[in-house]
């Protein structure tokens, strides 16, 4: 079962949804060319975030969560400056798409 991932300008691959989201995210970033620092989560065609970057369990399987043949796109989750009150938190999550559709952000 697979997916398709775009990221980038209108590029894509495919990506296999049966393994863990872990696993699922390791390989996207590793894909787009982000270093392992960089939190990243995938987001459907309507821009719903699957927020796999929050999950308890990231050992559960992404075919769980993810529809085979669909599009998601990789986004990046932006935090807080370091050495602020608010570095814990979610600022924003940008789309790794060079011209995003405006129903995506």
């Amino acid at each position: 079962m697979f997916i398709f991932i775009k990221h980038g300008d209108d590029q894509q691959f495919l990506a296999n949804i049966n393994c863990s989201v872990l696993l699922l995210l390791h390989y996207a970033r590793r894909k787009v060319g982000l270093p392992k620092t960089e939190t990243i989560d995938l987001c459907d065609e309507t821009g719903t975030m699957k927020l796999f970057f929050l999950m308890k369990t990231p050992g559960d399987y992404a075919n769980k969560f993810l529809t085979a043949r669909n599009t998601y796109y990789v986004c990046k989750v932006e935090r807080g400056a370091p050495g602020t009150r608010v570095e814990s938190a979610y600022k924003a999550f940008v789309p790794l798409l060079k011209n995003p559709e405006p129903e995506l952000i």
